[in-house]
């Protein structure tokens, strides 16, 4: 699951990568034709003052008044040779507006000195308004170049990380003083159980086993007991542990612990599976019991919670949302108490939802025997 999460990082990361790439090429290239429009725009403008005539030549006068409203109106350009588009002389200018009119009085009245010194001032702001658009063309290529490169190294981490991971699960299956990939005995068997489901559902977790080992438990005891706590344990597990970042988030250690003890009293052998987890939900039991039509409404509303929590040790209970499991023999805990029963078994619960879940087995010594159950 850690591993799909970060291919679909990089899955992310590439896309917006390439679509980044696409569409900044796409807007550099038009603000860069935008910007070569501008400079066409200055080099025409700034010849304009050298054209006002000596004199007041009519066609000579009217051909530059013809020039000021054609580029005030915006459109196709016609000037020292340059053909261009042009936009409309205020949008270009953006806040530094120019008054056209007086220009063009100036020029009819005759006023070619004045006239001079406002197709100056013109040249000067076409100058100052193209020089805004090279630094905005300039902003965005460096903008564009350090989001892309931002991009590029989140693309690498997320695959380097991938590659990490991918690395570390293929360098822990083949260490040679790692885990066995065949347990040779009961504790090994538990800390492969807790390490495949964890890597399987998401949900960490470490195991603490403490008391006797099972070869020290008379046949067929230990056999039945090693078959019911590693079911217990792949529970634990799949429906008492979370993902690290949640369990973080309700105060708890990352990793959950699921603690197996086996202990000799004079009079019983007692098994204890104990994990710090969600615990039992005990209106969701008797919610799915309803459900699965094993009681009706009225029964669930005045059912004591010692009774609901027994329901899991129905026959006919199963989980709603029971995930998958590796095992092949993966057993319902109304199973585990026929089991336990077999052999004069009994079993108890401990539980506190949100905080821990404890299953006590009790084989009383003297009713050891293999039962079978009707």
């Amino acid at each position: 699951m850690e591993h799909d999460s970060k291919l679909r990082r990089l899955l992310i990361g590439s896309s917006l990568l390439v679509v980044y790439v696409v569409g900044y090429f796409f807007v550099h290239g038009y603000f860069r034709q935008d910007n070569l429009r501008g400079a066409e725009y200055k080099s025409a403008v700034a010849s304009l003052p050298a054209r006002v005539p000596a004199s007041a030549a009519g066609a000579q006068l009217n051909r530059m008044i013809e020039i000021l409203q054609s580029l005030e109106r915006g459109g196709p350009q016609e000037m020292l040779g340059l053909g261009f588009d042009a936009q409309p002389l205020n949008d270009f200018l953006g806040q530094d507006l120019y008054d056209m009119q007086a220009t063009l009085v100036l020029l009819r009245e005759g006023q070619l000195a004045a006239a001079e010194s406002k197709l100056e001032l013109l040249a000067t702001k076409v100058a100052r308004a193209q020089s805004r658009s090279v630094r905005l063309l300039q902003t965005l290529s460096a903008l564009g170049l350090i989001l892309a490169g931002g991009l590029a190294v989140y693309v690498l981490y997320a695959g380097v990380s991938l590659r990490r991971h991918w690395q570390q699960e293929i360098t822990v299956l083949s260490e040679p003083d790692g885990l066995p990939l065949i347990p040779t005995n009961f504790s090994e068997l538990l800390e492969y159980v807790v390490r495949e489901e964890s890597s399987f559902t998401g949900h960490h977790a470490k195991l603490k086993i403490s008391g006797a080992d099972t070869s020290q438990l008379p046949s067929p005891l230990s056999m039945i007991v090693e078959q019911i706590v590693e079911q217990m344990v792949r529970n634990s597990v799949q429906h008492g542990g979370r993902p690290p970042d949640v369990r973080v988030m309700s105060g708890k250690p990352e990793f959950m612990t699921v603690h197996v003890a086996i202990k000799e009293t004079d009079s019983d052998y007692i098994v204890a599976v104990r994990d710090d987890g969600e615990g039992i939900d005990c209106d969701e039991i008797v919610a799915r019991a309803v459900e699965l039509k094993l009681l009706d409404q009225a029964e669930a509303d005045a059912m004591l919670l010692e009774s609901a929590i027994k329901l899991i040790f129905h026959a006919d209970f199963h989980s709603a949302n029971k995930q998958l499991s590796l095992s092949e023999t993966d057993q319902s805990l109304g199973e585990l108490r026929l089991l336990i029963k077999s052999v004069g078994g009994f079993i108890s619960i401990q539980n506190q939802l949100r905080e821990y879940c404890q299953f006590t087995i009790r084989f009383p010594k003297d009713d050891i025997e293999v039962k079978t159950i009707g």
